[in-house]
């Protein structure tokens, strides 16, 4: 048998080889694609339902506080702070089939944190207000910084600038 031909196989070979290998690794990526996609747009979703029922709260606890800490409004206030707690809740919920395990652990480390009874009475003093406000804001940016590594931004964000350096874009960004 020839050399010639036997080198000529293997390389055959071994270009159909890597030739599959190509095709099944482009066959997951518009899946891969399409998963990134989805998360980003739960991620997004996710942070604007937690800054709202962040706000709710906080504002319904500065309601109570403006207000003398009378019951006039509580049952009100409580009411709203529940509603919020609740469209939280539903949205992870809602979503939880995309959410890594890690993901959800901090989501719901944050929603037990803001499902507390007696907001209103527990809170309504400057320092325990603030003290809330530190918690809440540690554990809504532990939510979100768990986010960022699932989808890999960091890395995405300096491929980005690679790919842009030098571009009129990329100056204009850094001028502002």
């Amino acid at each position: 048998m020839n050399y010639l031909t036997i080198s000529g196989a293997i390389i055959s070979v071994a270009a159909f080889a890597i030739s599959v290998l190509a095709y099944l690794q482009s066959r997951k990526l518009p899946n891969e694609n399409k998963i990134f996609e989805e998360k980003i747009r739960v991620y997004h979703d996710l942070i604007k339902i937690m800054n709202e029922a962040i706000n709710e709260i906080f504002g319904c606890i500065n309601e109570y506080i403006d207000d003398g800490k009378t019951n006039r409004l509580a049952d009100e206030l409580h009411d709203a702070i529940d509603d919020a707690i609740y469209s939280v809740e539903d949205a992870i919920t809602n979503n939880s089939l995309v959410l890594p395990e890690e993901v959800l652990e901090k989501l719901n480390a944050f929603l037990e944190l803001l499902d507390k009874p007696e907001y209103l009475e527990k809170y309504s003093t400057p320092k325990k207000f603030k003290q809330l406000d530190n918690e809440v804001e540690r554990y809504f940016n532990e939510a979100i910084d768990v986010m960022r590594q699932d989808l890999a931004f960091d890395k995405l964000n300096r491929g980005l600038r690679r790919r842009i350096s030098g571009s009129k874009v990329l100056e204009e960004m850094t001028a502002e």
